[in-house]
C-alpha cells in the first residue's frame, strides 16, 4: 500500500506500520482489500485513508468465497459502489465488483 495511506491509519489508530497487510487489487478505480481480523473495528477509517490515497471511486472488502459456482463475497466499505471499467492489454473489460 501506498505509505500515506499506511501512515495515515497507523497514527490514527497507534498500529504500527508493520502489522498493517498489503494485500490488496486495484481493478479500474476500486480496490479490493483483504482486512486481517484484528483491524475489523477499524476497518472504515483504513478503507477511506486508501480511497484518498489511491484516488479510488470505492473500496471492498473480500470476505471470502461462497457458493457452488465459487463466486466472491464483497462489502463495500467506501466511496459509491459503480461499475467499473478495466482496461488490460488492449481490451475493456465492464464489471461491478459487488
Amino acid at each position: 500500500m501506498r505509505n500515506s495511506a499506511i501512515d495515515l491509519f497507523s497514527r490514527k489508530t497507534g498500529i504500527p506500520k508493520e502489522e498493517i497487510s498489503n494485500r490488496y487489487e486495484i481493478i479500474g478505480k476500486s480496490m479490493v482489500i483483504r482486512i486481517p481480523q484484528q483491524f475489523y473495528d477499524e476497518k472504515m477509517l483504513l478503507a477511506k485513508a486508501l480511497l484518498s490515497s489511491f484516488k479510488l471511486w470505492s473500496v471492498y472488502e473480500y470476505s471470502g468465497i461462497e457458493g457452488k459456482m465459487r463466486v466472491p463475497k464483497l462489502n463495500l466499505l467506501a466511496g459509491i459502489g459503480t461499475d467499473v471499467v478495466h482496461s488490460e492489454n488492449g481490451i475493456k473489460y465492464k464489471l461491478d465488483p459487488s
